[in-house]
């Protein structure tokens, strides 16, 4: 993870390795949900983890860490 000024990094650890823990494709309103956090922040952390290459979409919507 290397770009995150526009974000808290704290906020992207949370929003991924909730990701890693559920272990199946979310969606950002079920990740707000089962982070404690507005959908645009979640929305915002995704935006970031994707541009960075740690997250992708397996279908329209969904969102999975990348394997590492």
């Amino acid at each position: 993870m290397k770009n995150f000024a526009a974000i808290d990094f704290e906020t992207a650890t949370i929003v991924i390795e909730m990701m890693k823990r559920e272990a199946r494709p979310l969606k950002a309103r079920e990740l707000a949900e089962l982070c404690c956090m507005e959908r645009k922040v979640v929305d915002s952390a995704i935006r970031h983890l994707r541009e960075d290459g740690a997250v992708t979409s397996p279908k329209r919507g969904y969102w999975m860490p990348v394997d590492s």
